[in-house]
């Protein structure tokens, strides 16, 4: 890692880069910003593309503000707490899945914040990756090294990879992280919305390195009904009969938001845009099946079957005769689409 001398070496060459000499000669000027801030700063080695997602970096008020994720949670009618920090409070690697727009990140935000609030971890021991914004794993690999690089691998640390699933073989690179030991230390979090594939892709990881909370991995659900309640009024939950109309009301609505969060705030303040949540979970839906290789046609047949036929016993030889040509060996095959 570069030393004071080559740090002022960085400085002086990012000056030289940026005066008209340079740049009439062609030399491309943010190919050298970025190769002065990635090899030659050390304050500044992370990859620029993570500053945005890592504000916490800057100060915690900073993150706290100017955060994607958690001005709007602030500003949220309602706000649930999944206190992952109980969760994920030793070093291990935690698998947690959870359907989309559960709220994983903005949870994981939450309890990044409460740890550097309390003073648990220094925010440079802290690192937050979005796979969503990578496209191979090797740059998974370099972030993280990069940030092994940088940190004080003996003191605790908090690694939050979301989405981990989108890149292919991510547990290459994750096994890799865990035998050269750099992460023993850590809280390796991985996030995905695909349990299964989550929890396959990483069965070869380390058994030492795999320890949870209880020896178990973690899946998020929405909040219960009683959770969903005392969000509002906990005061409804005294066994009181008075509060029949108003809990059945509360219930109705939860039926209708399914209790996902999202829904929920949108409920509350402008009902009639349920639609476009809709539209959203169920184009979230058909690409999750259709990347798996699924029709979506069929997939909308066979939900429209159970739909219709739900409130009767049905078998996948009833669904496969009441689809539109489909047998019962690819109805089964949906269920287990995995």
């Amino acid at each position: 890692f570069p030393s004071h001398d080559m740090v002022s070496y960085g400085r002086n060459f990012y000056q030289l880069a940026s005066n008209k000499y340079i740049r009439y000669n062609r030399i491309n000027l943010h190919t050298t910003r970025i190769f002065t801030y990635l090899l030659l700063d050390p304050m500044i080695t992370k990859d620029p593309r993570l500053l945005e997602s890592n504000l916490q970096w800057q100060s915690l008020s900073h993150f706290t503000a100017e955060d994607k994720h958690l001005p709007d949670l602030a500003a949220s009618t309602y706000v649930y707490d999944f206190k992952l920090e109980e969760q994920i409070s030793s070093s291990g690697v935690f698998l947690l899945a959870g359907g989309r727009q559960i709220g994983k990140t903005s949870a994981l935000k939450q309890m990044l914040r409460k740890v550097l609030a309390n003073g648990e971890l220094k925010a440079e021991q802290t690192i937050y990756i979005n796979c969503d914004f990578l496209i191979e794993r090797q740059e998974l690999e370099r972030h993280l090294r990069d940030f092994f690089g940088t940190i004080n691998r003996a003191e605790k640390s908090l690694i939050i990879i979301d989405e981990v699933c989108n890149l292919s073989d991510w547990q290459l690179t994750i096994k890799g992280v865990l035998d050269l030991g750099w992460a023993r230390h850590a809280r390796v979090v991985l996030t995905a919305s695909d349990k299964i594939l989550l929890e396959d892709s990483a069965k070869g990881f380390p058994g030492a390195n795999r320890r949870g909370l209880a020896g178990r991995d973690l899946e998020m659900f929405p909040p219960s009904f009683r959770q969903y309640v005392e969000l509002i009024s906990s005061g409804l939950l005294d066994n009181s009969s008075k509060h029949y109309p108003k809990l059945l009301d509360l219930f109705q609505q939860y039926l209708v938001t399914g209790g996902y969060l999202a829904a929920l705030n949108t409920y509350a303040v402008a009902p009639e845009s349920l639609s476009s949540i809709y539209y959203v979970y169920r184009q979230w839906i058909l690409s999750d099946f259709m990347r798996k290789g699924k029709d979506r046609g069929k997939l909308i047949d066979l939900l429209r079957v159970i739909v219709e036929r739900y409130v009767s016993q049905l078998s996948f030889t009833r669904i496969a005769q009441e689809s539109q040509g489909m047998s019962t060996e690819t109805v089964m095959s949906y269920r287990d689409w995995e």
